[in-house]
C-alpha cells in the first residue's frame, strides 16, 4: 500500500543519507517514478526531502530534520500516518495500486 511504503521511506531516508532512486526502487519493489512520485508526497507534507543529481546522487531529509527512529514518539508517529492517509485521498485508486 501506497502509504505504508511512504512512511517506510520516510524512516528509511531519516536513518540513511543519499539514497538513489534506484535502491529505494529495488527495495519497495517500485519503479523509479513511483519513488520520484513518493518523494514530491513526502515534500508536500513538510519533510524536507532533497536530492543530489549526478552519478553518485540520491535523496536525503535535511540534517537538522533527522531523528532516530526510537526517538519518534507515538504521538509524531500518528501525526504522520494521519498527514500519509489524507495525502492518500487526493489519489484515486489506481494510483494508489501502483
Amino acid at each position: 500500500m501506497k502509504v505504508d511504503r511512504i512512511l517506510e521511506i520516510i524512516i528509511y531516508l531519516i536513518n540513511h543519507d543519499n539514497v538513489p532512486a534506484s535502491y529505494l526502487a529495488k527495495r519497495f519493489h517500485v519503479s523509479v517514478r513511483t519513488i520520484q512520485r513518493d518523494i514530491v508526497s513526502i515534500s508536500s507534507i513538510g519533510i524536507p526531502v532533497y536530492s543530489e543529481g549526478g552519478k553518485y546522487g540520491g535523496y536525503s531529509i535535511l540534517p537538522t530534520y533527522k531523528i532516530k527512529n526510537s526517538d519518534i514518539r507515538n504521538d509524531e508517529q500518528q501525526m504522520i500516518i494521519k498527514a500519509l492517509e489524507s495525502l492518500s485521498t487526493a489519489y484515486t485508486n489506481d494510483t494508489l495500486k501502483h
